[in-house]
């Protein structure tokens, strides 16, 4: 039997299915939650030079153009009247933070110093990146299963060190590494996830788990809300992955890896494993069918390479790295300047994780009932507007202008976290078994790539003018959709074993496409 309908008899879904989605779900909450977190981490409340006791703000920080006083200099002596030259904040800064801590806070990271706090950023999602391309590669050589535990438990263990660090180096460095580990988890997971589901279902289960994405966002402004000291929040961080001790005993490894791999014990053993739990009788002359695959040399070891082997996988390739490129530059692009956004960046986060939460569920539903590529082009296309939108009415006359760019800021990251939900399941339905590990890691590193440059964008939009970002976006976004109408449709396509099995399906594709438009012609013939 071949290891779809083995899958299919072991319950449509059975209680196993259900944790197991359930259990997956956890670590992509678990990836969201740090992948955000410099949102508190990098608070920056109001400052000001820090003043000896008894001088007055008037007579010792000049007057800012705009209004108020400068933030970042100082009169020589802190005194006007002696000499009008100014200095920096010789002796540090004092905080509006109302109690509220963060890295800004601990290590004075303004002024001269603002830019160390979008590098945190860079480098965390550097770390990322790199764990893209390690463990894409580990998890197809020597399974799903030990990559999972290898990567969830070892950054629990550095997200605990963080509390300790004393220094701003020791706390990019570590998490450098936490994002080289979570990006292993989140792929991982996520393609155990795809490959354990029956067609039926799986969008369903690959919706469900890109919700938990959105309950990460939400429980991390929850905890930015109640836990005002950062190092707190980041044990705090810690708690849902805690609770993933039982993976090492649940887990499976994935069915589909072990039949390409041959590891028919193996497989066997997993089968009657879920079966128990679901209280499903097997037959007694159940077997796996084993199906050969092209191999290279005697390993069938497959690589990066491999997916600019064949013209169709290349042209899906270019096409989902352009896509997953935009995708991340334009949600961490909007998510990061969520604190800079006119009113309360509490309340602003958490409307932000409501509506990521509707884009989500609304995402299950459409990735049940409507094909993938139309909804996924729709979401670019007005995403794109609306951040173009956002950054023409920051540069207006309008009133309440910051208020309304913010309203469609939020707004614009609602098509891109639809989108980016999409891409998941997509890119997972478009790469074959023997290189959906590879293929999902070099999407995720185009991903990441994004994500080192949104900050920088960011950044940018400090030095130059503050509509850039907004701008930049919009037309990254609406180009990805032009190039997501080229990718092929998967809808109620069986998920691809093989490289020959995407040429022979895409070839098949256009054959049909072509046998109907000569059939319209001869229609308009008649």
């Amino acid at each position: 039997m071949e290891v779809t309908n083995v899958m299919e008899q072991l319950g449509k879904p059975g209680l196993y299915q259900i944790i197991l989605c359930i259990s997956l779900s956890v670590c992509i909450s678990t990836t969201s939650m740090n992948h955000l977190a410099m949102i508190t981490f990098g608070y920056a409340p109001t400052h000001s030079c820090k003043l000896p006791s008894g001088i007055l703000k008037k007579d010792a920080i000049p007057e800012a153009p705009r209004g108020g006083f400068e933030q970042c200099l100082s009169y020589s002596g802190f005194n006007k009247s002696t000499s009008n030259q100014t200095i920096s904040c010789s002796a540090g800064w004092d905080f509006t933070n109302n109690g509220e801590t963060s890295i800004v806070t601990e290590w004075s990271l303004v002024c001269d110093k603002k830019y160390l706090v979008n590098t945190a950023t860079t480098i965390y999602f550097a770390g990322v990146m790199v764990g893209g391309i390690l463990f894409g590669q580990l998890a197809d050589k020597v399974g799903r299963k030990p990559i999972l535990l290898f990567c969830m438990y070892g950054h629990i263990l550095l997200s605990f060190l963080i509390y300790f660090v004393e220094s701003y180096a020791a706390f990019v460095a570590l998490r450098f590494f936490v994002g080289f580990l979570i990006q292993g988890l989140q792929t991982t997971a996520y393609v155990l996830l795809i490959e354990m589901t029956v067609l039926k279902y799986r969008p369903i289960f690959a919706g469900i788990s890109e919700v938990f994405w959105g309950l990460g966002i939400f429980w991390l402004a929850s905890l930015s809300w109640m836990v005002t000291d950062w190092r707190n929040l980041q044990l705090a961080l810690c708690l849902p992955s805690l609770i993933t001790a039982y993976f090492i005993i649940f887990l499976p490894e994935s069915l589909r890896w072990l039949v390409l791999e041959k590891k028919n014990k193996q497989a066997l053993k997993t089968v009657s494993k879920i079966a128990s739990f679901n209280k499903i009788i097997l037959a007694d002359d159940l077997e796996i069918y084993v199906k050969k695959q092209p191999t290279k040399g005697d390993g069938g070891m497959y690589s990066f390479h491999d997916l600019f082997l064949t013209p169709n996988i290349r042209k899906r390739t270019l096409l989902l790295c352009y896509i997953w490129f935009v995708c991340s530059i334009s949600y961490y692009g909007l998510s990061l300047s969520i604190g800079g956004l006119a009113g309360d960046r509490h309340l602003n986060l958490f409307i932000t994780a409501m509506l990521e939460l509707f884009a989500l569920t609304l995402t299950i539903l459409t990735l049940k009932y409507l094909p993938r590529r139309i909804p996924l082009v729709c979401y670019f296309i007005f995403g794109g507007i609306v951040c173009i939108i956002a950054g023409a009415i920051k540069s207006s006359s309008l009133d309440n202008k910051k208020e309304i760019a913010a309203v469609l800021a939020i707004g614009g990251r609602f098509f891109i976290s639809a989108a980016f939900a999409t891409c998941f399941l997509y890119t997972a339905e478009l790469f074959p078994t023997v290189v959906r590990s590879i293929g999902m890691a070099t999407c995720l590193f185009w991903a990441r790539v994004g994500g080192i440059i949104a900050p920088q964008i960011l950044l940018i939009g400090n030095y130059t003018f503050n509509e850039l970002p907004f701008l930049l976006i919009g037309g990254l976004s609406l180009l990805a959709g032009v190039a997501a109408y080229f990718v092929p449709e998967t809808r109620g396509v069986v998920l691809p074993d093989t490289i020959d099995a995407i040429e022979e399906t895409t070839n098949n594709l256009l054959n049909h496409d072509e046998d109907q438009d000569n059939l319209t012609k001869s229609y308009s013939t008649c």
